[in-house]
């Protein structure tokens, strides 16, 4: 095969020997000579050959990728209904945190009765589960039953409505067994559309241990199915929440017809539960279930939900695991094409006498990848595509060394970089208000700051890099003070509480007086970061604070019970002095003499009911604070209302030429509400609004319609107050000087009484104003006569 490519040789003259005679042999020789056609049958077999082998290769691969995906899929429902059920094993375990504070403040008072479900105790009780419903974010509603499984409280409602829930399964477990912890059941599986609920519930005994009622803290089983429709189960995936204690499903994710939840339920019951285990290797092949189902069948994973009566179950469908191999056979199909195309191309422009040249290339090449870059490459002496590729590796050989070079000067650059931030972190370490110590996966210390050696009093000897936790933690128990006998409970329990996989904080009081807040990281190595914190002082000044609060509140609670019996005291010889004046003033036995006398009756009846009047405020004011004022609800027309306020306020407001408009329709809902509270709300903002606004300025009534809610509106052009002036003006007892203010009395009680008294209606009070243009009062009321949790969504701006 020495003839592989005719060497292109310049003309040579007649009768010339010698090599260059014999080059202009080869150079006469036809295009196609036998060597030639050698050459291209054997590319041709070895083109052949390549081809069926590439497609074996390519259907014993796809052949064998078949289980693959399928295997996958398991993995990834595994881990997913692992995943899923440690968070809602958090989710419960944060519920359970709630439901204990609840069980506690429950066990303080008397045994739940559901006969006492009204009383004082229980509207104590209800003020303060209500507060946790408000403060958390995953609760729906508590309640407290009796020992005959009858609700006695429900934070929704007071009193609690007359509902039994002792046939249902947990309370009846909590009834035989008040011992067994928290119980996990689910509300709402009773029909197609109802809502589901998933509840814990603790049992409440007595001294005896018996069962005496239990707390039931109930979620609202769309957030997890929130968060099941984030999860990677493809697009025909399923997961479902379901319950071992009642059976059914809690959450699913998407949302399923009932009918299509028992069915994928039923699929569930035939995957045998995953170990608790989470270092489980994972499953051995693929479990498939409901291969006759229209949808599947499914690759299956459940998972229990540790400590609960809860599991997981994940079905992917196959369809969706199959998808990326069925891409892949035409994929293959194609690439065969391509690669057949290819094959035959490089059989059709294949050219001969490339041998010594590519030995030269790869050469070349070789010296190249040895990072010989000293020495050139010089030239193939080949066809001109080799002489390219010989010239492309000669820049790249120049390139090559450029970025050698370049790395160099760059990995002194980085190196030096790397030594600054360390120095800065270290800075940052030791001077940081924290306590601040890694741990590696055997919990040997890696590196702490100062912060945290004066903590625990470490010495440099402890302080050091390998240090174990257990010595550390055993110094600082022997600094605080214990002996070697309580050495071993003390070490356990701190050593359990840093044994965790999982973000935990919590604060401990030590035996010399100290509080410290520690918060614990684990970290993707399977070590731990430790941060602790001295808030001694902290607790110290809240706990003060706590004290003055209460303090403060018995105070004011002795404020409102005075001044509601000095109210009391001071109406009945008010009353006498009132009848006895109005009858010197009307001269009503005979002429009193000199007239000055009736006129002096008539000014002490005057003053008498100004000072009735304010005794009233006071009185109805210390009602509402102590929670003793009653309404009588009755059905209320809003244009009769507005029109005997009006017959009310006119005389005012014609002695002060200040002019009236009422836009209030004839045709508004009647109003379910205490009339005589609600137009003492009216008269105090109407008779302020007139008091405080300028001769020939103007004050308004407007009613308007908001959905179910009633929106009255008083507003005037009078002085106007700054958000200063408002707040004071809302506090009892507080008065704004101005020029026109010291022109009228007051107490300072009309606009904090009415503003009470709407709460009291179940309503909602706003105040705007601006200094120079005027104010305006906004109440709102359920058209109803609903609970106040009825308009405290809305938008005030509707008013206007």
């Amino acid at each position: 095969m020495s003839e592989q490519h005719p060497t292109r040789l310049r003309p040579q003259p007649e009768g010339q020997s010698g090599p260059a005679g014999r080059r202009g042999r080869w150079h006469g020789l036809p295009r196609w000579s036998p060597g030639r056609w050698r050459l291209i049958h054997a590319l041709i077999v070895a083109a052949v050959g390549v081809f069926l082998l590439f497609v074996g290769v390519g259907a014993v691969q796809l052949v064998t990728a078949y289980d693959q995906p399928l295997k996958d899929a398991a993995v990834r429902a595994e881990g997913t209904a692992r995943l899923l059920a440690e968070h809602a094993a958090r989710t419960l375990e944060g519920v359970d945190l709630t439901l204990g504070r609840a069980i506690d403040m429950a066990a303080s008072g008397p045994a739940p009765m559901a006969e006492a479900g009204g009383g004082a105790e229980a509207r104590r009780l209800f003020e303060r589960l209500e507060a946790i419903i408000r403060t958390g974010t995953a609760l729906s509603a508590i309640w407290v039953i009796d020992r005959e499984g009858r609700i006695y409280l429900h934070t929704g409602v007071f009193p609690a409505p007359p509902v039994d829930l002792s046939g249902m399964a947990a309370v009846q477990r909590l009834m035989l067994n008040p011992a067994v912890g928290p119980v996990v059941g689910m509300l709402g599986d009773g029909g197609a559309g109802a809502r589901k609920e998933v509840f814990l519930a603790r049992a409440l005994t007595d001294e005896a241990g018996d069962f005496t009622g239990a707390v039931v803290v109930v979620v609202d089983a769309d957030q997890f199915a929130a968060l099941y429709r984030l999860a990677s189960v493809g697009p025909n995936g399923r997961v479902m929440l379901l319950s071992s204690l009642a059976g059914g499903v809690m959450a699913a994710a998407p949302d399923l017809p009932d009918e299509t939840r028992l069915r994928m339920a039923a699929l569930a019951e035939e995957v045998p539960p995953m170990p608790a285990d989470a270092d489980h290797p994972g499953p051995a092949g693929p479990f498939l279930v409901g291969e006759e189902d229209v949808d599947g069948p499914w690759v299956a994973a459940v998972a229990p939900v540790h400590g609960r009566d809860m599991q997981v179950a994940v079905l992917l469908a196959t369809a969706d695991a199959l998808g990326g191999w069925r891409a892949s056979v035409w994929r293959t199909a194609g690439l065969t094409l391509i690669v057949a195309a290819g094959l035959a191309g490089t059989v059709l422009i294949a050219r001969s006498t490339v041998s010594r040249p590519l030995d030269r290339l790869c050469a070349a090449v070789r010296r190249v990848e040895q990072g010989s870059f000293d020495r050139p490459v010089g030239g193939s002496g080949g066809i001109r595509e080799i002489e390219d590729a010989m010239a492309g590796i000669e820049h790249l050989r120049l390139s090559l060394a450029h970025l050698t070079d370049h790395l160099n000067a760059e990995v002194e650059t980085r190196t030096r970089e790397l030594e600054e931030r360390s120095q800065q972190f270290n800075a940052a370490l030791e001077n940081v208000f924290l306590g601040l110590a890694m741990f590696d996966a055997e919990r040997r210390l890696v590196v702490c700051n100062q912060r945290y050696r004066e903590l625990f009093g470490l010495s440099e000897e402890l302080a050091c890099r390998g240090t174990t936790l257990h010595a550390i933690l055993e110094h600082a128990a022997r600094a605080e003070g214990y002996v070697v006998a309580e050495l071993g409970d003390i070490l356990s329990r701190r050593l359990a509480r840093l044994a965790t996989r999982e973000i935990r904080t919590w604060s401990e009081e030590l035996r010399d007086g100290r509080v410290l807040d520690q918060f614990v990281r684990p970290l993707a190595s399977g070590g731990a970061l430790l941060a602790v914190q001295d808030v001694t002082e902290q607790r110290r000044f809240e706990q003060a604070l706590m004290e003055a609060k209460m303090v403060a509140e018995r105070a004011n609670r002795a404020k409102s019970e005075f001044l509601a019996n000095m109210s009391h005291e001071l109406r009945t010889p008010l009353n006498a002095i009132i009848g006895f004046s109005e009858i010197i003033g009307a001269e009503m036995f005979g002429p009193a003499g000199n007239p000055r006398y009736a006129s002096y009756g008539r000014d002490i009846a005057t003053s008498g009911r100004h000072l009735l009047m304010l005794i009233n405020d006071i009185l109805d004011l210390s009602k509402v604070e102590s929670g003793r004022m009653s309404v009588e609800v009755k059905d209320v027309s809003p244009a009769g209302l507005a029109a005997n306020c009006l017959r009310m306020i006119e005389p005012q407001a014609q002695q002060n030429g200040v002019r009236l408009v009422v836009e209030v329709p004839d045709d508004l809902p009647r109003l379910r509400t205490d009339e005589r509270r609600l137009v003492q709300v009216l008269i105090n903002l109407l008779s302020n609004a007139v008091k405080f606004t300028p001769r020939d300025g103007t004050v308004s009534l407007r009613a308007s319609l908001a959905g179910d809610r009633l929106i009255l509106t008083v507003e005037d052009t009078g002085i106007g107050m700054t958000p200063e002036e408002i707040e004071v003006a809302l506090s009892v007892f507080g008065q704004i000087e101005s020029a026109m203010h010291r022109r009228h009395h007051g107490t300072g009680l009309g606009l904090p009484l009415a503003a009470r008294l709407v709460e009291l209606l179940g309503g909602r009070f706003d105040l705007t104003s601006a200094r120079g243009v005027g104010t305006r009062a906004v109440v709102v009321l359920p058209i109803d006569g609903g609970a106040m949790s009825s308009v405290r969504d809305v938008e005030m701006s509707g008013a206007s």
